[in-house]
Formats: structure tokens, sequence, C-alpha cells
């Protein structure tokens, strides 16, 4: 697997991974939506790929949503992830 760079994200890739994590955990969008004091009909919008997420939003949804700090969340991804590059 090849390495990335932080940088090289997109909000597509972390929507996707976060829809991964949500089905292995078997969160509902209402329950996410709940933990992170986000309308689910934004979320929902958000998750679909029609509303761009914003970062402090994305940071609700790690944090909050999935229970996971940032470091677990993105070390998670397919591809290694190389911070500060």
């Amino acid at each position: 697997m090849s390495n990335k760079n932080f940088n090289e994200i997109s909000s597509k890739e972390i929507i996707t991974h976060i829809k991964k994590i949500l089905e292995q955990n078997n969160i509902s969008i209402r329950k996410l939506a709940l933990n992170c004091e986000i309308d689910r009909t934004s979320l929902q919008r958000m998750l679909r790929g029609i509303r761009e997420p914003r970062v402090n939003t994305l940071i609700k949804i790690i944090r909050n949503g999935l229970k996971m700090s940032l470091a677990e969340f993105f070390n998670d991804f397919d591809d290694k992830i190389i911070l500060g590059k």
C-alpha cells in the first residue's frame, strides 16, 4: 500500500471511512446525530456528499459520535497517512 500525506485526503475519503465505521459498529445516523448534537438532516446530506463537511463537524463526529481519537480514526485508514509532510 502507498503512503498518503494527510493533506492529500479528500472529504469524500473521510466520509467513506466514517460510513464504514458506522456500519461496522451498528451506529445509526440518528444515534450519531444525537451523540454529536448535529441536525440529523444536515448529517444525512453530508454523508450523501450533498453538503461539504466543516472541519469542526468532522471532529465532533469522530470524537463524540464514533468515540475515537483523531489519531485512531486516521490510523485506521487503508493507506498509511504521514502527518506533517
